[in-house]
């Protein structure tokens, strides 16, 4: 193909995977680009979320001697509102060791992100859609406006339900955590 999303790291039974977690082309869409780490099994080692506000679309990922990996990409929008026209604005570059850790970027201005919580707002249910790996007992943990700790679940690698129906309507804010570390923090609207 004319992407090179694979890439296996030497000497090891792992290799590295990137791509999108979506690409919709709605004017008022956003996705996020994906680092995973998976075994020659295809069991899942780590996945990284990493959002921001433009499209972005990784095209090639090589390893580097750290055993880490570097991810080659360009950036594009929607040219107008009314269209789906896509207008390429640039490239990018980020780098990751190996544990999954962004280092740095350069081109883009990104959020990593251990895990997708979805949908904001959120009537009923809350999925979290989380790329640590088995060995991490993270809890996702949510919050009201006074500080308040209103739910702790633990969370399973990969896709999580969480029940918000009984929670009153308004804002929010979460952490997926374990005894040692915050991964990933943010807000969430309850409707």
């Amino acid at each position: 193909g004319e992407y090179e999303n694979l890439a296996y790291i030497p000497n090891s039974k792992y290799f590295y995977f990137t791509g999108n977690t979506g690409y919709h082309g709605a004017p008022d869409d956003t996705d996020s680009f994906i680092l995973a780490r998976l075994d020659t099994n295809l069991n899942i080692d780590f996945v990284r979320y990493l959002h921001f506000d433009r499209y972005h679309h990784p095209l090639y990922i090589k390893t580097t001697s750290d055993n880490g990996c570097i991810i080659l990409g360009w950036i594009s929008y929607i040219k107008n509102d009314n269209g789906y026209q896509i207008q390429v604005d640039g490239e990018y570059i980020v780098k990751f060791d190996s544990l999954g850790t962004m280092l740095w970027s350069h081109g883009i201005d990104i959020q990593e992100q251990v895990a997708l919580v979805y949908p904001n707002p959120a009537k009923d249910v809350l999925f979290v859609q989380n790329g640590l790996n088995s060995r991490t007992r993270a809890r996702f943990v949510l919050l009201d406006m006074k500080g308040r700790q209103v739910l702790d679940k633990p969370l399973v690698p990969q896709e999580n339900q969480i029940s918000v129906s009984s929670l009153p309507q308004g804002i929010y804010f979460y952490q997926i955590a374990d005894k040692e570390k915050t991964y990933q923090t943010g807000k969430i609207v309850k409707q």
